[in-house]
């Protein structure tokens, strides 16, 4: 997991690189997680929207 670095919320992390069934893996930047995402500045959820791979 990668951590991302964000100013308003602590622990948010990229689950990318994970392994899942049959040997595959959860692509960076498609799966993020944060307990108090509610907390994020406008700045950062720019900065969440752009690291996200759609």
């Amino acid at each position: 997991m990668a951590e991302i670095i964000l100013l308003s919320i602590d622990n948010i992390r990229d689950f990318g690189g994970i392994k899942i069934v049959e040997g595959k893996k959860i692509r960076e930047n498609r799966l993020i997680r944060s307990a108090k995402l509610i907390k994020a500045s406008a700045d950062d959820l720019h900065r969440i929207f752009l690291s996200i791979r759609f």
